[in-house]
């Protein structure tokens, strides 16, 4: 991943400014044991190494200020991924509370769907009972009247029955 090229480069970065370091550790000491020692070094040999551990001294100043502006780039690049996530956690705690509720919401509409059906049924079934209890007494009134219908019809055979016999 990029962080870990990131960290890999820190790395290498870190061993150069290493070797910087020993390298000015050793001209320094190069030139303590040259003037300790009072060895009879000629000005021009202490110029070439001043000029080398001056050098050395630059470019370890550049290395450390090149690694120190990298690393608050990437504390930077943290502290912004942090802020990023916590947003990101927010939201969907958000989303998730607003699901919760949307379910709540969606139960208690459901559980006033059913009541409202319950109570329909309810009612269309009393009107099914009445429509049947009606059912059965107008079955009734019509079976009284096909039988009185029947009686009239067997009284009217009976007469006519008679009126045929008394006319022969």
């Amino acid at each position: 991943s990029s962080t870990e090229k990131e960290i890999h480069e820190l790395n290498s970065d870190i061993k150069k400014l290493q070797k910087v370091v020993l390298s000015l550790e050793t001209g320094n000491e190069e030139l303590s044991r040259a003037l300790h020692e009072e060895k009879a070094v000629s000005s021009i040999e202490r110029d070439d190494i001043e000029r080398s551990v001056q050098k050395q001294m630059q470019e370890f100043s550049v290395e450390k200020s090149r690694l120190k502006t990298r690393i608050e780039s990437l504390l930077n690049e943290l502290v912004s991924a942090k802020d990023h996530n916590a947003q990101i956690r927010h939201d969907l705690e958000t989303k998730f509370d607003g699901l919760l509720d949307e379910l709540d919401s969606t139960k208690e509409h459901d559980a006033k769907i059913r009541c409202d059906l319950e109570t329909k049924l309810d009612g269309l079934l009393n009107e099914l009972d009445s429509t049947k209890e009606h059912n059965a007494q107008i079955r009734c009134d019509l079976e009284t009247k096909l039988d009185e219908v029947n009686a009239e019809k067997q009284m009217i055979s009976n007469q006519m029955n008679d009126l045929q016999r008394a006319g022969e």
